[in-house]
């Protein structure tokens, strides 16, 4: 087998002591350790700017939500007085028609 390796526990990791490549490349615990401590703040870094993404949705999602009702609240007010203004005006059309 062209990979070798001495299993050992670190940070919920299967991580390996030493990992052997093909005949040459050797890559020491160091390393390995290293490059999985990058990987996890780039991880941490992503779910951190999705998390941010999704706060600022929802922040103008919540904002453009409150705007709408805001104009439709607007818009029943408009039409309670125009319903009301109608009313008036065909009460008045029905005095007129019976007289």
């Amino acid at each position: 087998s062209c990979l070798t390796c001495s299993p050992i526990r670190i940070s919920n990791f299967d991580c390996l002591s030493r990992i052997s490549l093909g005949e040459s490349e050797t890559y020491s615990l160091s390393r390995v350790e290293s490059a999985i401590r990058t990987l996890s703040d780039a991880v941490d870094r992503l779910e951190a700017a999705a998390a941010t993404r999704v706060s600022t949705g929802d922040l103008l999602l919540a904002g453009e939500l409150r705007d709408v009702r805001d104009q439709c609240a607007k818009h029943e007010d408009a039409n309670r007085v125009v319903g009301a203004r109608l009313d008036g005006a065909i009460e008045r059309l029905r005095a007129v028609l019976e007289q």
